[in-house]
Parts: C-alpha cells; structure tokens; sequence
C-alpha cells in the first residue's frame, strides 16, 4: 500500500467539518499509486477518494484543480473535486494539502479486452479536445532538463549497459524538434490503474496530478505504451488499432502527427524508465511504499528502439 501519511478518524471528522459532505462513516487507505497518499472516505451523503499530496508543488494545485473541474464540467469523464465550504478545492491535513474528490464507480480493470482500449482512445481524444482552451498552463516536470539531472543521479549506480541506452535515448530526444506539433493540456499518466470502468463501461480518468501542456500525442503515446504492451515488451496491434480507432473517431490525428509517434512512443517509454530506476536505486521513505519494476519499460523501449523504420507502428486502424 502507498501511504506516506497517516489519517486517523479523528483527523478525517476534523478535516470534513468545512465540506458539505455528511458524517464521516468510514475510512481506509488505498494501495495503488506512489506518488500521493490516498484514501478511500464514505460519508452519510456518499463516497469521496481524499488525497495527501506528498511530492506535488502546492503553487500546481490550483491547475490540476481546476482543470479536473473544468473538465468534468464540460462532458469528459474523470475524477470532479468537491468545493469546501469557502469555495475552496484543498485544505491542509496533517502538514500536507489534502483534496476531496467524487469517487468515481468501478474500478480499474485487471485484464482489458480491444473494447476497452477503444474506449479509453475516445475519452482520450475528448480530454484533449474539452482542454484545448483552458487558460493556466503548466509545463511538464517531467522536462528534457529533469531527465539529464535524473541520468546524472542514477549514473553512478546504474550498469554500463543502462548508462549506454540512457545517453543514447536521451541524444535522440535533446535532438527532436516537436514545437509545430499541436499542443495542449494532456494527462500523461493513463495508465490501466487510472481508468475506471462499471459493467465494461468507462466511468472516468483519475489522478491527474502529472497534468501539463504538451504535445498531445505524447499523451497517446504513453497511453499505447501502457494498454498496447504485451509481458515480452512488444506493442500488439489487437489492442493498438481499436485505442486509435478510438482516438481518431474523436480526434483525427494530422500527418505529421503520425510520422512523429515512433518517437513519442520511445519518449514515452524512456521516462518511465527513468522515473522508476531512480525510484529503485533511491527509494524514498515512507509507509508501505510501492516501487515498481523499471525494467517494464526498459524492454520496451529497447523493442522501440529495434524496430525497422519499415515496420513502425502504424497509428491508422
């Protein structure tokens, strides 16, 4: 379970006094995700997800607040904050900023058919639509520039051949020129365990907390990379054409968007990589925390990386 910072029930009926949410019934953390502390809270009046931002810069929370209302707001599917009594979307809990959120039904799906890839591929291309005139940007902490400072921090405990991969994808993308690509706000996290879904339909898209204005279809790109994967590190095309299906029956994508996905996929890939290594060399303390395998994206970047030009994924159903 990924929890840094504990709740107690006392500090949660404290806490809810200044929502209009009822009584506090129950309480109980929740073990997915490593980056925040979340907790699942019912109430008399109904179900809410509270979250502890542990890693978050408190001058981002305003955007990632806002835009997750705005876009719930305007038809897309996704987690809604809920307004304190002031008007407010957070409130301090235990030294952290905390927020109060809808819980959305369902679930995350342990195993996703073609149907569901589809599904997430048109909700997707939705977002990116419904964010296209949201006025605050922020831009991604995950930056050229953080990833060299990453590499430099791994280098000295990472194996000659990770450090040789590291420099050379991190060559290829300091040399991409991807401004006349079109930009937006993205999510750059769908991953399986932030898409919920009832009775196999989607229900919405959670944890927005690595929200940011970049290249749209980097956002794709990590998506493909995590609901396309196959255990070997392979993209499989029986979940590939349906999720672009998806997305293009909402959101067309341009020719030179198209030319552009191998090397968004092989971005795509190498920040999770990297993020995950250097949680795995440097693990942070905390309360049961979570470290996932950065091998996962390793291989498939290496398998990226392999593929022929002629054989590049094709991004057309």
């Amino acid at each position: 379970m990924s929890v840094f910072t504990s709740v107690t029930h006392e500090d949660l009926i404290g806490f809810l006094t200044e929502y209009d949410v009822g009584t506090l019934v129950e309480h109980h953390g929740i073990a997915d995700g490593i980056e925040n502390s979340n907790f699942f809270v019912t109430t008399t009046q109904g179900e809410f997800v509270l979250t502890l931002f542990e890693r978050v810069d408190p001058e981002d929370l305003p955007f990632f607040m806002q835009l997750t209302s705005r876009l719930a707001n305007s038809g897309v599917a996704c987690m809604h904050p809920v307004a304190d009594t002031s008007g407010g979307f957070t409130r301090k809990l235990n030294g952290r900023d905390a927020a109060l959120v809808v819980r959305l039904a369902g679930n995350w799906l342990s195993e996703h058919r073609p149907r569901h890839c589809e599904a997430v591929g048109a909700e997707l291309a939705r977002m990116h639509l419904a964010g296209l005139d949201f006025p605050i940007r922020r831009l991604n902490g995950f930056s050229n520039d953080w990833m060299r400072n990453v590499i430099e921090q791994v280098r000295p405990l990472a194996s000659d051949d990770d450090n040789a991969l590291l420099e050379l994808q991190m060559q290829e993308i300091e040399e991409a020129h991807l401004g006349d690509l079109p930009h937006g706000i993205i999510h750059a996290d769908i991953f399986q365990d932030n898409v919920l879904f009832e009775n196999d339909e989607l229900s919405g898209f959670i944890d927005f907390y690595y929200a940011c204005y970049d290249v749209l279809i980097y956002d794709l790109a990590i998506t493909i990379n995590d609901w396309c994967r196959t255990e070997t590190g392979h993209i499989n095309a029986d979940f590939l054409e349906p999720l672009m299906r998806g997305y293009e029956s909402v959101r067309p994508l341009s020719a030179e968007e198209q030319s552009a996905m191998p090397t968004m996929l092989r971005r795509a890939a190498f920040r999770f990589w990297l993020s995950r290594l250097r949680d795995k060399l440097f693990p942070r303390e905390g309360e049961m925390v979570l470290i996932k395998n950065p091998d996962i994206f390793k291989n498939l970047l290496l398998q990226h990386r392999a593929r022929p030009a002629a054989e590049q994924i094709t991004t057309k159903a």
